[in-house]
């Protein structure tokens, strides 16, 4: 039997540095640092970037993405299936 994970939802500002685009995402995570780094991974994929391109990017001392907030949002329901 699956044990029930406590996940909390946050709300995820990120900038991508370049173009000064702001992403606001609302996602569920077990903590804040794993909530900023799914964050940057859908800002990622939103904006394309493939992560062969983001690694020589990040590798070469650029930065693409930056997490502006992350809070704990006051809405907690789920999604109902």
């Amino acid at each position: 039997m699956l044990k029930a994970s406590k996940t909390t939802r946050f709300n995820v500002t990120v900038r991508r540095i370049a173009t000064g685009c702001d992403f606001h995402i609302s996602l569920f995570a077990r903590d804040e640092a794993t909530a900023c780094d799914r964050a940057k991974d859908r800002a990622r994929f939103a904006e394309r970037i493939p992560l062969s391109k983001l690694a020589t990017l990040e590798a070469n001392g650029i930065a693409v993405f930056r997490v502006v907030s992350c809070a704990v949002s006051a809405d907690q329901s789920r999604p109902i299936a």
